[in-house]
């Protein structure tokens, strides 16, 4: 007849609550409730036919067989706990692999990924994009940027910056054509826009209320970094996220036309596997929030 193990989260939880004396603070480890706790170790006293603790007020104490089985367990959870410890070391070491749509690796990963180099060395990063919905199951990624809602089930997101949209061109694109003086000379101007981001006009032009411009019309491109690099080329006039071209307009490559960043629906966010952040990536993740935020305030 096979032996049935009991379970293991109930196994868990006796352990906690033995090691500290108290299913409370048990509770409080495993980010459970007191009530989870106790009903797991009754279920596991109710498996193994035998009483695990002597409950006083706000006290208990183990029993001769529960501190039977706590010599077991302490020393299986010990080891388990050093195995994590070990994987999680050499997960470290090993290099973090991010992912992002290709928007922004162009406009603001590649760029940058020499700043996070200079502080944090020993960190080995490999860049790739992803285009398609965030899952990890599918991916090699530690971590993917992405802009959303925030509302991917399964994951942690954190958000990085809010994405607010301004039309940018070069100063010599804005000195051949005077009537974009005002946001009524776009009617004049070549428009790009982005494949990826096709609203982003149309939620500018509502947004300030500037009639007579169709945003449908003038340069289509694939993706917005397109749309972007034959804005700094002379071409027209682009939609952007201005967290994207910060750096652009601080250098004066390119001129926010109008000064008027209208917000958009979605976010750039950093997602990961729920409850799976090494310390490289949290290192990672701290230095992007960290650049975007001050890389926006430089512009005010």
């Amino acid at each position: 007849m096979k032996t049935r193990l009991p379970p293991l989260n109930a196994m868990k939880s006796f352990e906690a609550a033995a090691r500290l004396g108290s299913m409370t603070k048990a509770a409080e480890e495993l980010f459970i409730t007191q009530v989870a706790v106790s009903n797991q170790i009754a279920n596991l006293e109710q498996s193994i036919q035998a009483s695990l603790f002597v409950r006083a007020h706000r006290r208990i104490s183990l029993t001769p067989e529960g501190e039977s089985l706590y010599e077991i367990v302490s020393v299986f959870f010990r080891d388990l706990r050093a195995l994590s410890d070990r994987t999680a070391a050499r997960g470290d070491a090993a290099p973090l692999h991010i992912a992002s749509c290709p928007n922004f690796a162009m406009q603001w990963l590649i760029p940058r990924i020499g700043e996070f180099r200079a502080r944090h060395p020993s960190v080995e990063v490999e860049l790739d994009t992803l285009s398609r919905e965030v899952d990890f199951a599918r991916t090699q990624a530690h971590a993917v940027i992405r802009s959303g809602s925030g509302d991917w089930p399964k994951v942690d997101c954190l958000a990085l910056a809010d994405i607010e949209l301004v039309p940018v061109c070069t100063g010599e694109f804005l000195g051949r054509h005077p009537a974009l003086a005002t946001p009524r000379g776009l009617a004049e101007a070549t428009l790009l826009h982005s494949g990826s981001r096709p609203d982003d006009w149309r939620t500018w032009l509502d947004a300030t209320g500037t009639p007579g411009v169709d945003p449908g019309a003038s340069i289509r491109f694939e993706n917005g970094s397109m749309a972007l690099q034959a804005a700094a080329s002379g071409l027209g006039v682009a939609i952007a996220a201005k967290v994207l071209v910060e750096a652009d307009l601080r250098s004066g490559r390119m001129i926010d036309l109008f000064g008027h960043a209208v917000p958009a629906r979605d976010k750039y966010y950093f997602i990961t596997p729920r409850g799976h952040t090494s310390s490289s990536l949290k290192l990672y993740r701290d230095w992007m929030s960290s650049s975007m935020a001050s890389g926006l305030a430089a512009l005010h």
